[in-house]
């Protein structure tokens, strides 16, 4: 299972996330509310952070591992997949760079995407709340498991950093260096 399960999971929110896009487009939309242009400019702007808080997010892991193609490659290769449950081989836990400011940057990255799109409609809406709803989730699901794999060291990162807190985390960070 752990040669596959990784790359069924992204097999599996690729798809359901076309699906949920799919049938969201074929509803018809009302629009709700524009806001004036200084607003959007600095939504856009805030969405922009939220795609470099992504990049640097995303920075120290490799893409065949995240996504399970390398677990699976290896293991059609070889018959055999080292690491955890999910096939990854990373041991320990990431607190530099972003991840020294808030604990799960390409979350806050998704959420704050969604959270600042300046097009209010009945569909922006209903996929925003679905799609903030699911990163949260995703987040408190990673918390448990980091928990469970990283003990008392997980649990004092969860103390000094906080969970979407980037402000907060910058705060403790330059406090932490005077």
């Amino acid at each position: 299972m752990r040669a596959y399960y990784r790359l069924s999971y992204t097999a599996f929110a690729i798809l359901t996330t076309v699906v949920a896009a799919f049938v969201i487009l074929l509803q018809s939309d009302v629009p709700v509310y524009r806001p004036p242009q200084v607003i959007i400019r600095l939504m856009q702007g805030v969405q922009f952070l939220s795609l470099v808080i992504f990049y640097l997010g995303f920075k120290p892991f490799d893409l065949g591992y995240f996504t399970g193609i390398k677990q699976t490659v290896g293991y059609l290769r070889t018959g055999q997949v080292s690491g955890d449950i999910e096939g990854m081989t990373e041991e320990g836990l990431i607190t530099t760079g972003v991840y020294g400011l808030v604990r799960h940057p390409m979350y806050l990255a998704g959420i704050m995407l969604f959270a600042f799109e300046s097009h209010f409609t009945a569909k922006s809406i209903v996929l925003r709340v679905l799609a903030i709803g699911y990163f949260i989730w995703g987040s408190l699901i990673e918390e448990r498991r980091f928990t469970k794999r990283c003990g008392d060291i997980y649990q004092k990162y969860r103390k000094d950093v906080p969970m979407f807190n980037i402000l907060k985390g910058l705060a403790l960070f330059l406090k932490s260096k005077s």
